[in-house]
């Protein structure tokens, strides 16, 4: 028999347009900004005056902290972007790396939304069958109405189409938000979410 660990965590995804520099390395470390995993090509695509810092990060004890964000074996670079960036969706609306007032969930905060993710999601059969184990990476933005727009929701990181699908359906069937405000007016706020798919045997 199997026991099926699904380990949620949230974190802001924070887009912004910008950097230009990284260490190089043989070996490519995990790059976080502002809480959100990006590949090389996104950072380096960044806007180093949105820039606020950069830290290099290799000590063990530190490395454990974004463990679950991906590979840290070749360190992790973390680039924090001046609060006041904020990304532009297809339709022009911005979307906010972080409000004066985040977004609520079923009147609790991050970690209630946190909990409906793990009550929710269902481990594939197919892939209970074929062993498929990983992090899917997904992000999405809460529009100004509280909504998750389907096209809003984007796999940052997954190989197993059967696991990618289920935190898409998920997210889909997600119930109304109460929305970010900024300035007294609501805004749509953008997020990542880690969903780790993990079987082991029970003891």
């Amino acid at each position: 028999m199997k026991r099926i660990s699904i380990i949620v965590m949230l974190a802001v995804v924070l887009c912004g347009s910008a950097l230009a520099s990284i260490p190089a390395e043989e070996q490519q470390p995990l790059v976080v900004v502002n809480g959100k995993v990006m590949t090389m090509e996104e950072v380096k695509a960044l806007d180093s005056n949105k820039i606020e810092s950069m830290t290099v990060i290799k000590d063990a004890a530190q490395l454990a902290e974004y463990a679950t964000l991906g590979d840290t074996s070749n360190g992790v670079v973390v680039i924090s972007l001046y609060e006041d960036s904020v990304e532009t969706t297809n339709s022009d609306e911005p979307v906010f790396i972080s409000a004066e007032v985040m977004p609520t969930f079923m009147g609790g905060d991050l970690v209630t939304f946190q909990n409906w993710v793990m009550h929710n999601l269902r481990y594939p059969a197919e892939a209970l069958e074929l062993g498929q184990e990983e992090m899917v990476i997904v992000t999405f933005t809460v529009d100004r109405e509280g909504y998750i727009p389907e096209e809003s929701i984007k796999i940052l990181q997954s190989k197993y189409p059967l696991l990618a699908n289920e935190v898409r359906r998920v997210m889909l069937s997600t119930p109304r938000w109460t929305p970010a405000i900024q300035k007294g007016k609501p805004v749509a706020v953008s997020f990542t979410l880690p969903v780790q798919f993990t079987l082991s045997a029970k003891k």
